[in-house]
Protein backbone atom coordinates (compact mmCIF):
# COMPACT_ATOMS: atom_id res chain seq x y z
CA UNK A 1 0.00 0.00 0.00
CA UNK A 2 2.85 2.69 0.15
CA UNK A 3 3.64 2.70 -3.42
CA UNK A 4 -0.28 3.82 -4.23
CA UNK A 5 0.11 6.16 -1.58
CA UNK A 6 3.16 7.36 -2.94
CA UNK A 7 2.21 7.67 -6.29
CA UNK A 8 -1.02 9.34 -5.55
CA UNK A 9 1.31 11.97 -4.00
CA UNK A 10 3.41 12.91 -6.63
CA UNK A 11 0.44 12.33 -8.98
CA UNK A 12 -1.12 16.13 -9.09
CA UNK A 13 2.27 17.45 -8.37
CA UNK A 14 4.24 19.43 -10.80
CA UNK A 15 7.61 17.66 -11.56
CA UNK A 16 10.44 19.93 -9.99
CA UNK A 17 13.58 20.20 -12.67
CA UNK A 18 16.73 19.90 -10.87
CA UNK A 19 18.14 22.77 -12.67
CA UNK A 20 15.36 24.95 -11.58
CA UNK A 21 15.73 24.01 -8.07
CA UNK A 22 19.57 24.83 -8.17
CA UNK A 23 19.30 28.25 -9.35
CA UNK A 24 17.58 31.75 -7.88
CA UNK A 25 15.09 33.64 -9.77
CA UNK A 26 16.54 36.01 -12.21
CA UNK A 27 14.57 38.94 -10.06
CA UNK A 28 16.20 38.48 -6.65
CA UNK A 29 18.17 41.35 -5.92
CA UNK A 30 21.14 39.48 -5.66
CA UNK A 31 21.30 38.98 -9.51
CA UNK A 32 20.40 42.43 -10.61
CA UNK A 33 22.78 44.35 -7.57
CA UNK A 34 25.89 45.82 -9.07
CA UNK A 35 29.35 44.05 -7.59
CA UNK A 36 30.85 47.42 -6.75
CA UNK A 37 28.70 49.81 -4.48
CA UNK A 38 31.69 52.01 -4.50
CA UNK A 39 30.10 55.43 -5.17
CA UNK A 40 33.38 57.53 -4.96
CA UNK A 41 34.46 58.98 -7.75
CA UNK A 42 37.35 57.95 -9.44
CA UNK A 43 40.87 60.29 -8.80
CA UNK A 44 43.17 60.16 -11.24
CA UNK A 45 47.45 60.56 -11.15
CA UNK A 46 48.70 64.08 -10.78
CA UNK A 47 51.36 64.74 -12.79
CA UNK A 48 54.15 67.19 -12.35
CA UNK A 49 55.04 68.15 -16.07
CA UNK A 50 58.54 70.14 -15.01
CA UNK A 51 59.53 66.90 -13.21
CA UNK A 52 58.57 64.55 -16.65
CA UNK A 53 60.51 67.31 -19.02
CA UNK A 54 63.32 67.35 -16.61
CA UNK A 55 63.35 63.74 -16.64
CA UNK A 56 62.53 63.53 -20.62
CA UNK A 57 66.38 66.30 -20.49
CA UNK A 58 68.00 64.14 -18.88
CA UNK A 59 67.41 60.83 -20.90
CA UNK A 60 68.05 62.60 -23.80
CA UNK A 61 71.52 64.46 -22.69
CA UNK A 62 72.28 60.47 -21.68
CA UNK A 63 71.82 59.01 -25.26
CA UNK A 64 73.17 62.04 -27.15
CA UNK A 65 76.45 61.10 -24.70
CA UNK A 66 75.92 57.74 -25.86
CA UNK A 67 76.02 58.53 -29.46
CA UNK A 68 78.99 60.40 -29.48
CA UNK A 69 80.82 57.96 -27.75
CA UNK A 70 80.14 55.06 -30.15
CA UNK A 71 80.77 57.42 -33.04
CA UNK A 72 83.98 58.47 -31.74
CA UNK A 73 84.88 54.70 -30.71
CA UNK A 74 84.33 53.63 -34.46
CA UNK A 75 86.28 56.05 -35.65
CA UNK A 76 83.62 58.85 -36.98
CA UNK A 77 83.34 61.52 -34.88
CA UNK A 78 82.60 63.44 -37.60
CA UNK A 79 79.16 61.85 -37.77
CA UNK A 80 77.73 62.53 -34.28
CA UNK A 81 75.69 65.93 -35.22
CA UNK A 82 74.52 63.77 -38.38
CA UNK A 83 73.12 60.98 -36.47
CA UNK A 84 71.44 63.31 -33.62
CA UNK A 85 70.10 65.32 -36.32
CA UNK A 86 68.43 61.97 -37.31
CA UNK A 87 66.88 61.54 -34.45
CA UNK A 88 68.39 57.98 -34.52
CA UNK A 89 68.49 55.90 -31.07
CA UNK A 90 71.54 54.54 -30.02
CA UNK A 91 70.94 50.91 -30.85
CA UNK A 92 70.16 52.25 -34.78
CA UNK A 93 73.68 54.40 -34.48
CA UNK A 94 75.58 51.40 -33.44
CA UNK A 95 74.10 49.11 -36.23
CA UNK A 96 74.50 51.97 -39.22
CA UNK A 97 78.01 52.65 -37.53
CA UNK A 98 79.08 48.34 -37.91
CA UNK A 99 77.63 48.60 -41.08
CA UNK A 100 79.61 51.76 -42.17
CA UNK A 101 83.10 49.81 -40.18
CA UNK A 102 82.21 46.17 -42.21
CA UNK A 103 81.77 48.29 -45.93
CA UNK A 104 84.97 50.17 -45.06
CA UNK A 105 88.03 48.65 -47.41
CA UNK A 106 88.95 45.79 -45.26
CA UNK A 107 92.48 45.28 -46.80
CA UNK A 108 95.28 45.16 -44.66
CA UNK A 109 98.28 46.90 -46.11
CA UNK A 110 101.85 45.70 -45.03
CA UNK A 111 104.18 47.16 -46.59
CA UNK A 112 108.27 48.09 -45.27
CA UNK A 113 109.73 51.10 -46.78
CA UNK A 114 113.06 51.15 -48.08
CA UNK A 115 114.23 53.64 -45.52
CA UNK A 116 111.75 52.26 -42.54
CA UNK A 117 114.91 50.61 -40.78
CA UNK A 118 116.78 51.75 -37.90
CA UNK A 119 119.39 53.76 -39.91
CA UNK A 120 121.96 51.36 -38.69
CA UNK A 121 124.61 49.97 -40.26
CA UNK A 122 124.26 46.33 -40.85
CA UNK A 123 127.49 44.17 -40.16
CA UNK A 124 126.76 40.61 -40.86
CA UNK A 125 129.67 39.49 -38.84
CA UNK A 126 127.47 40.35 -35.66
CA UNK A 127 124.37 38.23 -36.83
CA UNK A 128 124.21 34.92 -35.13
CA UNK A 129 122.61 33.39 -37.60
CA UNK A 130 125.50 33.94 -40.10
CA UNK A 131 127.84 33.20 -37.71
CA UNK A 132 126.40 29.80 -37.09
CA UNK A 133 126.01 29.01 -41.00
CA UNK A 134 130.23 30.23 -41.52
CA UNK A 135 130.93 28.22 -39.13
CA UNK A 136 129.16 24.65 -39.65
CA UNK A 137 130.47 25.59 -43.52
CA UNK A 138 133.93 25.70 -41.66
CA UNK A 139 133.16 22.34 -40.38
CA UNK A 140 131.40 20.78 -43.69
CA UNK A 141 135.21 21.93 -45.82
CA UNK A 142 137.44 20.19 -42.91
CA UNK A 143 135.57 16.70 -43.15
Amino acid sequence: MNDDSDTLKTEGAAPLEPEAADTPPASTPAATAPESTNTEPETAEVVDLDAARSEARGEAAAEAGLIAELCTLAGMPERTAEMLARGLSSDAVRRELLTCKAGADAEVRSHVLPGAGTGAARNLDDNPVVRAATARAAAAKEV
